[in-house]
């Protein structure tokens, strides 16, 4: 209509809060990376996956400034991290590798260290980070004392300190034992679901990444060669959808199957993996029903994150973790 001004969707969407645009870096004659982009948008958490020398460390010291970006550029919170560093690492809550500390002080004086760099830091949020990582039981032994997996968590108390936008964290369950895994996890996805930080997570634990990522940006040879949602993860690579199927007579169903030109594995006695569309699927019950098989289990099969990463992985050329 004259005179009408109609939003752009796009424009009401905000900006991403870690945006990395052809990130180029070489030691040496090597390159490391070659043109990576990927953003983290608020409250996202993003895996960022690759084998071993793919460029994921790397990624992350560049973003943090840890490293001279050779070309293209990084921005946190729409500060570019080369040109305006104090005002974009400000935004930054950040574990690499593991977390130095003093051992000779206790959990709380260490964390006393860091809360004493920041005007704005508050005594109520220090002991909410204590509480958060589940250490207020032991937050006043020396860390000397600590296993690896409470200094991780000590190390994760710090970097929130002071309420970062972001949170970049590269291998932060290691030493944690599966139930500190499962608490960290959904800490994290408290973080980012409910309070709205930005999480970017590098880790060779796909199992645990499978149930905490908004997204996955998987790196190979310093490249991206996928960037996927968990949705998308379930399904990558299928031109139709499989299902899981257990009858109580597998001739008749191979037969139907056959008559009906439907793509089938027998992966076990009366089992069957199918590939049909939906609108496929739908049908089968009623033709094994009418042929007289019983059908006792139909569920679809969904890829899991390994499955889609080692996909992406050897199509890409490079070679598994």
């Amino acid at each position: 209509m004259d005179g009408m001004i109609v939003a752009n969707e796009n424009s009401k969407k905000e900006n991403p809060v870690l945006s990395i645009n052809n990130l180029c870096k070489s030691f040496g004659s090597r390159r490391i990376l070659d043109n990576i982009s990927f953003d983290v948008e608020k409250g996202e958490i993003l895996g960022l996956l690759g084998p071993n020398g793919s460029g994921k460390t790397t990624t992350i010291k560049l973003a943090l400034g840890l490293l001279k970006i050779d070309a293209g550029n990084v921005t946190i919170c729409g500060y570019d991290v080369k040109n305006d560093f104090e005002k974009a690492i400000r935004n930054v809550g950040a574990i690499v590798e593991n977390p130095e500390m003093y051992k000779n002080l206790t959990g709380r004086q260490n964390l006393m260290q860091y809360y004493r760099m920041y005007d704005d830091i508050n005594l109520e949020t220090l002991e909410w980070a204590i509480k958060s990582v589940g250490l207020s039981n032991r937050i006043d032994e020396k860390i000397s004392k600590y296993s690896l997996g409470m200094r991780q968590r000590l190390g994760i108390a710090q970097a929130l300190l002071h309420s970062p936008k972001l949170l970049i964290l590269d291998e932060p369950t290691n030493g944690l034992d599966p139930e500190g895994i499962k608490q960290f996890r959904d800490f994290l996805i408290y973080l980012a679901h409910e309070k709205g930080i930005s999480v970017l997570i590098s880790s060779h634990l796909l199992a645990e990444l499978d149930s905490l990522c908004d997204r996955v940006a998987v790196i190979n040879s310093g490249r991206i060669v996928g960037i996927q949602t968990m949705e998308q993860i379930r399904h990558f690579g299928e031109e139709k959808a499989s299902y899981k199927l257990i009858v109580d007579n597998s001739e008749i169903t191979s037969s139907v199957f056959e008559e009906k030109g439907i793509e089938y594995q027998i992966i076990a006695e009366n089992t069957f993996k199918v590939s049909v569309d939906e609108d496929v699927a739908e049908t089968i019950m009623t033709m094994l029903f009418e042929r007289g098989v019983r059908v006792k289990a139909f569920a679809p099969i969904e890829k899991t994150l390994e499955d889609a990463f080692i996909q992406m992985v050897t199509e890409s050329g490079g070679s598994k973790i």
